[in-house]
């Protein structure tokens, strides 16, 4: 099948999807400015597909390319001699019937270290989730909880910190600090993962207002969950397996 193209003046089909340049925005809503016809081998997702489209996005007006198939009236996939007449001239398609089967760019998705215990997972989750939305403040809230949780598995016998109902962050700190467990620049990346908490929660004027003030943040409380958890069990299971050989 050869390639055909179409430029939509009027009337354009839309969709909505996620837009990789407008940050916090999970279904923007794209006009579909562009079609081409997809040659058989060149056809990604599925066989089913036949267009693609370029969508512009309607809060940024970047540009993303959608794959997905045309439909006829009852909601089938159309027939061949339907989908060959839509190329060169689609005016007027705006009632066009179409369904999304990918695009690209999509959306980030978290990458969460190995061997996380749940609750941790958890709230690193949510971290990743706001911070690849572009929620910096929630992000930097959520990084916080993260080693809050991660640390609270490291100082349960400190004497000290058994005498605080509920202690704090800062003074499960101290007990680290104490047990001399972590390297002093491991401390010194929760503090900054606190304190970047704080600000996030507590600060009446100032919030972070892009990607390069959270970054590090996260970026610490990537690596303290790597050396905490991840590397331990990696190199534990590794063990195992070279001992059942």
């Amino acid at each position: 099948m050869e390639q055909t193209n179409g430029i939509i003046p009027q009337e354009n089909p839309s969709t909505t999807g996620h837009c990789k340049y407008c940050q916090g925005v999970e279904n923007s809503f794209f006009t579909i400015t562009y079609f081409a016809q997809l040659r058989l081998k060149s056809r990604p997702h599925t066989t089913d597909t036949t267009h693609q489209g370029v969508g512009i996005c309607g809060g940024c007006q970047m540009a993303t390319l959608f794959f997905f198939n045309i439909l006829n009236d009852q909601g089938y996939l159309a027939s061949a001699s339907k989908v060959s007449q839509i190329s060169g001239n689609v005016r007027n398609y705006g009632l066009l019937r179409i369904r999304q089967l990918g695009q690209t760019p999509g959306p980030n998705k978290p990458n969460i270290p190995d061997h996380l215990p749940s609750n941790v997972d958890r709230a690193f989750s949510d971290a990743e989730k706001s911070y690849l939305s572009g929620h910096w403040n929630q992000a930097a809230a959520s990084y916080r909880k993260t080693v809050d949780r991660a640390i609270s598995l490291f100082v349960g016998e400190d004497e000290a910190l058994k005498k605080i109902n509920r202690p704090m962050l800062g003074q499960k700190l101290g007990a680290l600090e104490r047990g001399e467990e972590l390297p002093p620049a491991m401390i010194k990346w929760i503090k900054l993962v606190k304190d970047d908490g704080n600000f996030a929660l507590h600060d009446e004027d100032q919030d972070f207002n892009k990607e390069e003030e959270v970054k590090p943040t996260r970026l610490f409380t990537r690596t303290l969950l790597e050396y905490l958890f991840t590397l331990p069990k990696t190199i534990e299971l590794a063990t195992e397996t070279e001992n059942d050989d």
